[in-house]
């Protein structure tokens, strides 16, 4: 259930303006020990600036296990360090899962898992901001029943979509398909809304959960499945199709809808609430289930009661557009040359953002295009990442979407020890990875915001790009992050053209961590840093000023 649950920043200011100016300040540079892991920025707000990082420790519980003991460290607005607080558990007990910033507040969730009860329980506590230390101890949020050693696990706990709740999701998965869903709602102070649990669930296919919505009255799951092959030279999961399928809160299945249909086969898909009436979905199609050649794009509104479709706009994509982009994507997913001549795009884009436009009320879409392929040996593997090209798309009415795009080509490769036998296979997969705050350090991709009535995005890209702003226009390749400048492109939503501004140059200095991004009143800040493999263990802040 790993999913696109960590979704790129979007934020609305209700603050409208015809031109914008960026101003940037970088903090001091701060040391790294070497065993401790990349900061992660968690939480800007007027009382400052909080990161965490964690460092690995063996401790003994009748077995050797490996524990990561967490610190929170909190900064000023003027980047100076106010203190440093080390979470850990002398006793072995608590798993520290996921800090949140809720409605100003400060929590820790942390996991406890009793085998001889076989019972797997959710804890969750306030922070001190002033201090770091707990207000509280742990308050039980969450019990299951399990046996790990024959079960996987998921948590997912994040702030909702429209701030409002925590919401905590426990997956509980066995060695066959069947899967166990509980959940809770809590509120400010901790407090416990309501709490449920989806009857267990047997699928002949792999079951693969990319988001969950809950309500008062409903569990929304929005899903993928995956056949399961089992070869001589390949075992791996195929992808068959999307569900959203609606649940009450005794389990019982209300509605079930498939996104297929004969005239087309979704590729890659997001589904959203709005304003508690309906589900948006958005997505790539292909012609049918035989082709993974992407040749339109669609949006569809659903009644979230009833399921039943409201409204369907569509778009397909022309032989133009298609040919400049893959002109621009030499590689395919395997890493060999692309010479097919083929009716669609590959499969690659991610359909990442459904927000509102705010001047006029109708929905937005981001996608991009992303790839990923392993070359692997037995001493050590190299993973090659690729963000491409940007889709924004936009609904024009409830029959048409327009849809404009820029151009770029971000490559970023990390390498692992040993061989990598299986790794993610969607779009989806590689967008939860390049946005998880807990994962690898990325420089790659965009982040975005919604700011006095133009989105603007950052990125990092090869300097002679300054100027593109236009699908059609060549660009080169930033294959070499050390050699990138750091970019902000605004968007006029009215007129539909990107204008980009070069920020600074990345040569010799800490490179933006893209997922990074947090908004306080007017500015934008970042947490940067040189790539491990230089050997500077170093990180700092920048700060964008908008006005």
């Amino acid at each position: 259930m790993k999913s696109t649950l960590l979704c790129f920043i979007h934020i609305f200011l209700c603050v409208y303006s015809t031109a914008q100016t960026f101003n940037l300040k970088s903090s001091p540079e701060f040391k790294i020990s070497r065993i401790q892991s990349i900061p992660n920025l968690i939480a800007v707000d007027e009382s400052g600036i909080y990161t965490t990082s964690y460092r690995d420790k063996i401790i003994y519980m009748n077995y050797f296990t490996n524990q990561k003991i967490y610190t929170l460290t909190k900064y000023d607005l003027n980047f100076t360090e106010t203190y440093s607080y080390e979470f850990k558990d002398e006793s072995g007990k608590y798993r520290f899962e996921k800090f949140l910033h809720f409605k100003n507040r400060l929590y820790i969730i942390s996991y406890i898992y009793k085998q001889k009860e076989k019972s797997f329980t959710i804890y969750g506590a306030e922070i001190n901001k002033s201090t770091g230390k707990l207000v509280n101890d742990f308050t039980e949020l969450l019990s299951v029943d399990a046996d790990l050693k024959k079960s996987g696990f998921d948590i997912e706990a994040n702030v909702a979509k429209d701030s409002s709740t925590i919401q905590v999701v426990v997956n509980i998965k066995d060695e066959s398909t069947q899967q166990q869903i509980s959940y809770c709602v809590i509120d400010e102070g901790l407090k416990l809304k309501y709490k449920g649990f989806l009857p267990p669930m047997e699928r002949s296919d792999v079951y693969r959960i990319r988001e969950i919505h809950i309500d008062d009255n409903s569990v929304y799951l929005y899903a993928s499945l995956y056949k399961f092959h089992n070869e001589k030279r390949r075992r791996a999961n195929i992808f068959s199709h999307f569900l959203i399928e609606k649940f009450d809160t005794r389990g019982k299945k209300i509605f079930t809808i498939n996104t297929d249909s004969k005239e087309r086969h979704v590729l890659s898909q997001k589904t959203v609430v709005l304003n508690n009436k309906e589900i948006s979905v958005t997505g790539a199609y292909s012609k049918n289930q035989e082709s993974n050649e992407i040749v339109g794009l669609f949006l569809e509104k659903y009644d979230l009661e009833t399921g039943q479709i409201i409204s369907t706009s569509k778009k397909d994509l022309d032989n133009g557009l298609i040919d400049q982009i893959r002109k621009r994507m030499i590689l395919t997913s395997s890493g060999v040359k692309d010479e097919k001549k083929e009716e669609g795009l590959p499969n690659y884009l991610s359909i990442q953002n459904i927000i509102v436009n705010p001047q006029t009320s109708k929905l937005l879409v981001i996608g991009e295009l992303l790839s990923r392929y392993v070359t692997t040996g037995p001493q050590f593997s190299i993973v090659t990442y690729t963000a491409g090209d940007l889709f924004i798309i936009e609904e024009v009415d409830q029959n048409g979407l327009s849809v404009t795009t820029l151009p770029k080509k971000q490559i970023q490769k990390y390498q692992f020890n040993g061989p990598i036998v299986e790794f993610a296979q969607s779009t989806e997969d590689i967008n939860y990875e390049l946005n998880n705050k807990n994962s690898l350090d990325f420089y790659i991709s965009y982040t975005h915001f919604i700011y006095k009535g133009n989105l603007i995005l950052f990125l990092n890209d090869h300097p002679g790009n300054t100027n593109i702003k236009a699908a059609t226009e060549k660009i080169n390749e930033a294959a070499d992050i050390r050699a990138s400048n750091f970019n902000v492109l605004t968007y006029d939503l009215t007129k539909h053209q990107f204008n980009r501004k070069n920020l600074k140059s990345n040569n010799e200095a800490p490179i933006p961590l893209i997922n990074s991004g947090s908004l306080i009143r007017n500015e934008i800040i970042f947490l940067s840093r040189q790539p491990r493999f230089l050997g500077k263990l170093e990180f700092n802040f920048i700060r964008i000023t908008v006005n």
